[in-house]
């Protein structure tokens, strides 16, 4: 028998493991990724704890049909590659019990007050890091000694040497863009909830200066389908306002682009849109072409039944291998969260993910639908699909879901 106590600290300390396992993303515990391994486990806890699973219909529609039909469609067309692991899916089992045991059962509440504290950690150590660059010139960096770090061939010493000399810093992650994914979901939490109140304005200001700080491109591409979320979205600013952001944004840009395009935070953030480009020079840059663009080249060279129904991950190391792009100094298998659903699950896989995440959303109120939005936006850029950042995204847009209105009937009194 499972005791009471039991259970009331299992509520507690299950949403801040949640919360936790993308804090963890630069480590790895025995050649295992640690987000992973504290997934694990909290399911482990979860099943203790006796928790019910619960998938929406939509959810199970996509799962049966990514599970199944791309591993069949690369046996009939003859795809050589390790087709045990098209069968047994490990991320994709992995974060179908994440979003079927856990996120139905979290204290939602709880959630985002451990999430809101864990931003303000981060945030806190990369203002500090910065004002010390700024100001005696060097960088403190934070990483735990015992663990394996996330790059193979590296350790936290090596790791902390290249952070201490790096121009931008990253908090307590390893990439500035890592850091900036991580707080996305907070800004949009942040930003809906001074349109709704119109109060802590200095907080919105602030996380937006330390998005900008970061020079990251994911998340200068995210702040702007944000704000278009809610430009567009009718309800949340009236016309005048509309007007006064479009013409204060246009001059700013023009201010940036001209007066201020030798500074050195405004270049620095400009050239970040060299990322954008779909050629690639040998000698040049490649990180931007090979997270927005290679994927892309590789699903166009598959065969049209593999377009429609994938190829599952068994196959990815052949499709990607088969492709050679001139200039290009990497052949793996990293892809965005897009590009790795079209290649894997085909466009069909892709359509029935998109209409899960639809019937998703029709529940959320406009934080939620606003998260769900950098989540996608940041599929366009990053690997996200079936990972732990992928469920914090959900698991937090799920803590804001429409309130029902229950209707009250006045009882009319008999004379």
């Amino acid at each position: 028998m499972v005791s009471v106590k039991y259970i009331i600290s299992m509520k507690k300390f299950l949403p801040f493991l949640c919360v936790f396992m993308y804090f963890m993303s630069p480590y790895r515990l025995g050649g295992h990724e640690m987000p992973e391994i504290i997934g694990l486990f909290a399911l482990f806890l979860a099943f203790l704890s006796k928790y019910k699973c619960f998938l929406p219909k939509s959810y199970v529609f996509y799962l049966v049909y990514i599970w199944l039909i791309p591993l069949f469609s690369s046996c009939i067309c003859g795809i050589p590659g390790k087709y045990l692991l098209s069968a047994i899916p490990v991320a994709l089992i992995l974060s179908t019990c994440y979003i079927g045991f856990l996120m139905p059962n979290l204290n939602k509440k709880l959630v985002l007050k451990y999430y809101r504290w864990l931003v303000y950690i981060a945030v806190a150590f990369f203002v500090i890091q910065e004002f010390s660059h700024i100001i005696i010139g060097y960088r403190p960096v934070f990483f735990l000694p015992f663990l394996e770090m996330y790059y193979e061939d590296s350790n936290s010493s090596s790791m902390a040497a290249i952070e201490v000399n790096s121009d931008r810093s990253a908090s307590f992650f390893l990439e500035p863009s890592h850091f900036v994914q991580y707080i996305i979901p907070y800004y949009c939490i942040s930003l809906s909830r001074y349109l709704k109140t119109k109060k802590n304005i200095l907080e919105v200001l602030a996380l937006t200066l330390v998005i900008i700080w970061l020079r990251a491109g994911v998340g200068y591409v995210a702040l702007l389908a944000i704000g278009s979320f809610y430009f567009l979205r009718s309800g949340v600013m009236k016309m005048y306002q509309k007007i006064i952001i479009v013409v204060f944004v246009f001059a700013g840009y023009i201010l940036l682009t001209t007066v201020y395009a030798n500074n050195e935070y405004v270049s620095a953030i400009l050239d970040r849109t060299s990322e954008f480009s779909m050629t690639v020079e040998e000698s040049g840059s490649q990180s931007g072409f090979l997270r927005i663009w290679r994927g892309y080249f590789i699903y166009a060279s598959m065969n049209f039944a593999s377009q429609l129904f994938g190829v599952g991950p068994g196959c990815l190391d052949y499709v990607c291998n088969a492709v050679i792009i001139p200039g290009t100094r990497y052949e793996g298998t990293y892809m965005n969260g897009i590009q790795l659903l079209l290649v894997t699950g085909g466009i069909v896989g892709l359509i029935l993910f998109f209409n899960y995440l639809f019937r998703f959303a029709r529940k959320l109120d406009v934080t939620g639908k606003c998260i769900l939005i950098a989540m996608i936006c940041i599929f366009l850029m990053e690997h996200m699909y079936n990972t732990p950042k992928m469920f914090l995204y959900l698991l937090l847009a799920s803590c804001f879901t429409i309130k029902k209105q229950r209707c009250k009937f006045k009882k009319k009194k008999i004379k």
